[in-house]
């Protein structure tokens, strides 16, 4: 009965986020053709066949990305942003998404989005990530001028620290953002085999 519990439960850890990525991905293809198709339906209706939606999408992210290297699109989506940051209840959800999504893209200002460890004492060490390297503009309440902000993701839930400390007690590592971010919130259970680059 054990090994029918532990075969169970492999069999679970194998399938499930397989699963879970082949949900997330098939939901966002299906919303994006539900609501791009509809919108091609309803414009030209002879033209569409499945699928035209998700590539309507892609070329519309494409076309926008092009458009953002033209100062006066970089001016509107500001002014966009703007508004958008004004109203109480968005203002939270569009800041967390952006600077969620920020914290993931390749920009990087000096030592942000560093993967560091900081050292606990003991031989003990947690990592963390460089999300804000001039910290000279907050209060000196919170951070002194020369301190970094690192935040510390806990496992297994979206939440963590930012705790903001001098420069010289983190030690930068030479880790993918992605793959230091997978160990901490799997609490290092995951992947055990892959030899990191």
């Amino acid at each position: 009965m054990k090994n029918l519990g532990n075969h169970i439960l492999k069999g679970l850890a194998t399938v499930l986020p397989i699963a879970l990525t082949i949900y997330c991905v098939y939901w966002l293809v299906t919303s994006t053709e539900k609501l791009l198709g509809r919108g091609i339906t309803a414009l030209v209706p002879e033209i569409y066949s499945p699928g035209l939606g998700l590539a309507a999408g892609l070329l519309l992210l494409i076309l926008i990305g092009a458009l953002m290297n033209f100062l006066l699109v970089r001016r509107l989506v500001r002014w966009g942003e703007h508004l958008l940051e004004s109203i109480p209840l968005v203002k939270t959800i569009y800041g967390a998404v952006s600077d969620m999504l920020g914290f993931f893209s390749s920009k990087s200002d000096g030592e942000a989005n560093q993967v560091v460890t900081v050292d606990m004492g003991n031989g003990r060490k947690m990592l963390g990530f460089v999300t804000r390297s001039d910290c000279s503009s907050l209060p000196d309440e919170l951070a002194r001028d020369g301190d970094v902000a690192v935040f510390f993701p806990m496992s297994y839930q979206m939440g963590g620290f930012t705790v903001f400390m001098p420069r010289d007690k983190i030690v930068p590592i030479n880790m993918k953002m992605q793959d230091a971010m997978r160990l901490a919130l799997t609490a290092g259970v995951g992947n055990k085999d892959k030899k990191h680059d």
